[in-house]
C-alpha cells in the first residue's frame, strides 16, 4: 500500500514517494534541512535527483558540514504541488554549495496545511516587471511563502506572461519593505472572474535578503 492515513497525517511509500520527489525535482523545490544534534538549519533548492540521492543547492551564506565519523542525520521539509512534505534522512556528502542526501523511502504530509503559505491583508499589492520593460503592472497578492507567492493579475496583463518567464517583483510584507525580488512564473490559472488570472511565482532564493527571508519565515510560521 502506497498511502497510510492518520487523523491528521498521511504517510506515503513506494511509487507515491517517487512521484512527489520527481515533482520536487522539476520545481526546484525550496527545502529546509534541520539538524537536531546541534539545532542548525540550512535552506536550499532541489537541483538533482538520482535513484539513491537527492541533491540540494544551498542558498547564499548557507553551510552544511559532514561529521568526520560519517553521516549526519537531518530532518527535511519541502513543498511539492502546493503540499508540504517531510522526511528524515542523512547527509551523505557535500561538494561546495551542494549537499547530497539519502533518498527517502517514505514521506509524511498532513491532510491540511500547517505551514509554508500565509494569507495576507486584502488588496496587498505587488509590482511585476519583465526585464525588457514590455510589462510593468500591479497585482493583488493572495498568499505567499518562503518559496514564492500567488497573485491576481488582470487578464490583459497576464497574457504577457508565460511559464518560465523571469520577472522582478516589488512588494511589502506587513508594512515592511519595499522588497525587490527576482522570480519565475510557474503557473497561470483561470478563475471564475474572467477579467483576472491567478499567477504563481517562485522566488529566486539568491535574490532574497536575509531580512525578507526572516520576515517570510515569521509570517508563515517557519522557525
Amino acid at each position: 500500500m502506497d498511502t497510510t492515513l492518520g487523523a491528521d497525517k498521511v504517510v506515503l511509500r513506494g511509487g507515491a514517494v517517487g512521484r512527489v520527489m520527481a515533482q520536487a525535482g522539476r520545481d526546484g523545490a525550496l527545502t529546509r534541512l534541520r539538524f537536531a544534534e546541534d539545532g542548525a538549519e540550512a535552506l536550499g533548492r532541489v537541483c538533482h535527483l538520482s535513484a539513491e540521492e537527492m541533491e540540494i543547492r544551498l542558498e547564499k551564506d548557507q553551510v552544511v558540514e559532514v561529521r568526520e565519523n560519517g553521516t549526519r542525520k537531518c530532518a527535511v521539509e519541502f513543498e511539492a504541488g502546493g503540499q508540504p512534505f517531510s522526511f528524515s534522512t542523512v547527509v551523505v556528502g557535500v561538494a561546495g554549495s551542494v549537499v547530497a542526501l539519502r533518498q527517502p523511502t517514505e514521506l509524511s504530509t498532513t491532510q491540511r496545511r500547517r505551514f509554508w503559505r500565509a494569507r495576507v491583508r486584502e488588496s496587498t499589492p505587488v509590482g511585476i516587471a519583465l526585464p525588457d520593460g514590455s510589462l510593468q503592472c500591479e497585482a493583488d497578492i493572495l498568499n505567499l511563502s518562503s518559496a514564492g507567492l500567488a497573485c491576481r493579475v488582470e487578464r490583459q496583463r497576464a497574457d504577457s506572461l508565460s511559464e518560465g518567464d523571469r520577472v522582478t517583483l516589488n512588494f511589502e510584507v506587513e508594512g515592511k519593505g519595499p522588497w525587490n525580488v527576482l522570480a519565475e512564473v510557474r503557473a497561470k490559472t483561470d478563475t471564475s472572474d474572467r477579467g483576472h488570472v491567478i499567477v504563481r511565482l517562485q522566488f529566486d532564493g539568491a535574490s532574497l535578503s536575509s531580512d525578507l527571508r526572516e520576515q517570510l519565515q515569521s509570517l508563515t510560521g517557519q522557525h
